[in-house]
C-alpha cells in the first residue's frame, strides 16, 4: 500500500516505483550532487591559496581556522542526523533540511570569498571565522540529507548502485568541467584583486542554488519502515537516538566503514587542495592544472561507466580495494613531478579513486541496514552524520597538514620561486602524507564484511517490515 503525499511517498512494498519515477530520481539525485559538488570543489580548491595568496592570512592561522570550524562541526552533524531521524513531514524526513543547506551555503559562498581588504588582520581572521563556518553548517545540512535519502528511494540494492553511480557522475562532470571553469573566470577577474574570487563565487552560487532547488522538487522519499504507512494516525516510535548513537559508536563495523571513507576522502581530497600549490612551485607551470585535473576526471568518467559492470562480477569490498591501489601508484608518480609522468598519476588517481568512491557510497545503504537489523530501529540520520563527521575529521586534518607542513617548509606566498624545502614539502603534501592515509584506508576495508551479512539482515528486516512470508525469511 502506498500513501502519498506531496514528495513523499511512504511505501510498504518493495516497488521503487515505475520508470518514469526512477528516472525522476536519478535525474534529481544527480543534479542534487551536482550542486552540492560545486559549492565544495570551490572552496576545497581556492579556498586555501585565496586566504593565504590574495588575502594574505598566515598560513598557520588558516590551518587552525580549518581545524576549530571541524571541531565545531562535531556538535552539528551530530544534531543534523538528529534532527533528520526526527523528521517526518509532509515535504519527507531529508529535504527540509536540505532546503536549509542550500541557504545557508548561498550565504556562505557569497561571502567567504569577500574578505575585506581594508580591515585590520585580526578583523579580517574573524571574518574568515565566521564566514567559513556559516558555509560548513550548509554544507553539514547538505551532506547528510544527500546520505539519509538514498534509502528512501529505493530499497533494491541493483537501483541503490545506479543511483549512487549517477552521484559519481556529477562529481565527475563537476570535477572534469568545473575546475577548468574556475580558472577560467579567474583569470577574466583576477585583475579586481580580491573582487575577483567573489565574482567568481556570485555565478557559482547561482549554478548551485538552481541545481540543489530543481533536485529537490524531483526527488520523492519512499518510506520503508517497521509501521504500516496505512497506520498514519497511531503515533509512532519513539526511539531513543542517544541510546541508538551509542550502540553505533561501539560496533566494529560502524567505525571500520567509517574510517575507510575519512582516510580515502583525506588522500583523494589532499590532490585537490594542494593541486595548485603543486603546479605553481613545483611543476613552475599553473596552466598544467587545468589538464592534469582533466585527465583526472576523464579518467574518472571511465571508471564510472565500468564500475557498474564490475559490480555484477565483484564485490564493492574487493573494488574499494583496487581503487584504492591504484590511487596509491598514482600518489608515487606525483612525487617524482615529471610532466609527463604527473598526468598519467592523475589519470590512474581518478580512475581508482572513481571506483573506490562510487562503491562506498553503493555500501552505504548497506550499513544504514545492518544497523537498523542490530539496533532494532533505523537510524539512517545519526549513522550518516557520525560518518560524515568522520569524513570531516579527514578533510580537516588534511588541510591542517597541508598548512603546517608548508609552515614547516617555510612558504613564503610573496616569493617568486620558493626555497627547495619549501618544494619539498609541497611534494611530499600531494604524494608521501595522502599516500599512507590512503594504505590505511585499505587496511579498514579488507576487514570490513557487510556485503558478506547483507544477506541475512535483508531477510530479518523483511520480516520485520512484513514483505515476505516467515518460513521463507531467516533459516
Amino acid at each position: 500500500m502506498v500513501a502519498t503525499t506531496s514528495n513523499v511517498e511512504v511505501s510498504t512494498n518493495n516497488s521503487g516505483g515505475g520508470k518514469l519515477l526512477r528516472w525522476r530520481q536519478r535525474v534529481g539525485y544527480w543534479l542534487y550532487e551536482t550542486g552540492r559538488f560545486t559549492a565544495n570543489l570551490l572552496i576545497q580548491t581556492y579556498l586555501m591559496i585565496y586566504m593565504t595568496d590574495t588575502a594574505r592570512l598566515s598560513v598557520a592561522a588558516v590551518g587552525t581556522l580549518f581545524l576549530v570550524c571541524k571541531i565545531i562541526d562535531a556538535v552539528t552533524d551530530y544534531l543534523a542526523g538528529l534532527l533528520i531521524d526526527r523528521t517526518n513531514s509532509r515535504f519527507g524526513k531529508s529535504r527540509p533540511w536540505a532546503f536549509l543547506g542550500v541557504i545557508l551555503v548561498t550565504v556562505g559562498l557569497l561571502t567567504v570569498f569577500n574578505i575585506p581588504s581594508d580591515w585590520a588582520s585580526n578583523s579580517q581572521l574573524v571574518y574568515a571565522y565566521v564566514t567559513y563556518c556559516v558555509f560548513s553548517l550548509g554544507l553539514t545540512f547538505l551532506n547528510i540529507p544527500e546520505f539519509t535519502i538514498l534509502p528512501t528511494l529505493s530499497d533494491d540494492p541493483e537501483e541503490r548502485t545506479v543511483l549512487a553511480t549517477c552521484r559519481q557522475l556529477a562529481g565527475n562532470v563537476i570535477n572534469f568541467f568545473g575546475t577548468t571553469v574556475f580558472a577560467s573566470l579567474l583569470v577574466f577577474f583576477i585583475g579586481k584583486g580580491l573582487q575577483g574570487y567573489a565574482q567568481v563565487a556570485q555565478l557559482v552560487t547561482v549554478f548551485v542554488v538552481v541545481c540543489i532547488v530543481v533536485s529537490l522538487l524531483l526527488l520523492k522519499e519512499i518510506y520503508v519502515d517497521n509501521v504500516s504507512a496505512d497506520n498514519d494516525e497511531e503515533e509512532q516510535p519513539k526511539h531513543n537516538l542517544l541510546k541508538a548513537s551509542v550502540l553505533i559508536l561501539k560496533n566494529r563495523r560502524f567505525w571500520l566503514f567509517g574510517l575507510m571513507a575519512a582516510f580515502i576522502s583525506f588522500a583523494f581530497m589532499m590532490t585537490l587542495m594542494c593541486g595548485a600549490y603543486y603546479f605553481k612551485n613545483v611543476m613552475d607551470n599553473p596552466v598544467m592544472q587545468g589538464t592534469a585535473m582533466m585527465c583526472l576526471s576523464g579518467a574518472q568518467f571511465i571508471g564510472m561507466f565500468l564500475t557498474p559492470m564490475l559490480g555484477k562480477k565483484y564485490s564493492k569490498r574487493v573494488l574499494i580495494m583496487v581503487g584504492i591501489i591504484m590511487g596509491e601508484l598514482g600518489y608515487f608518480g606525483l612525487y617524482l613531478a615529471q610532466p609527463a609522468l604527473v598526468l598519467v598519476s592523475y589519470f590512474i588517481i581518478g580512475f581508482g579513486f572513481s571506483i573506490a568512491f562510487t562503491m562506498y557510497f553503493a555500501l552505504m545503504p548497506e550499513l544504514f541496514d545492518y544497523l537498523e537489523y542490530e539496533i532494532g530501529h533505523p537510524v539512517s540520520g545519526i549513522t550518516s552524520s557520525l560518518t560524515q563527521y568522520l569524513v570531516k575529521v579527514g578533510e580537516t586534518l588534511n588541510n591542517v597538514a597541508i598548512a603546517w607542513v608548508l609552515v614547516i617548509g617555510q612558504y613564503d606566498a610573496s616569493l617568486e620561486v620558493q626555497k627547495a624545502v619549501t618544494k619539498l614539502a609541497i611534494r611530499l603534501n600531494i604524494s608521501l602524507i595522502p599516500g599512507i592515509i590512503g594504505l590505511l584506508g585499505l587496511l579498514c576495508v579488507f576487514f570490513l564484511d557487510l556485503e558478506k551479512l547483507y544477506p541475512t539482515v535483508r531477510a530479518a528486516l523483511n520480516k520485520r517490515q512484513g514483505k515476505v512470508e516467515t518460513e521463507n525469511v531467516q533459516k
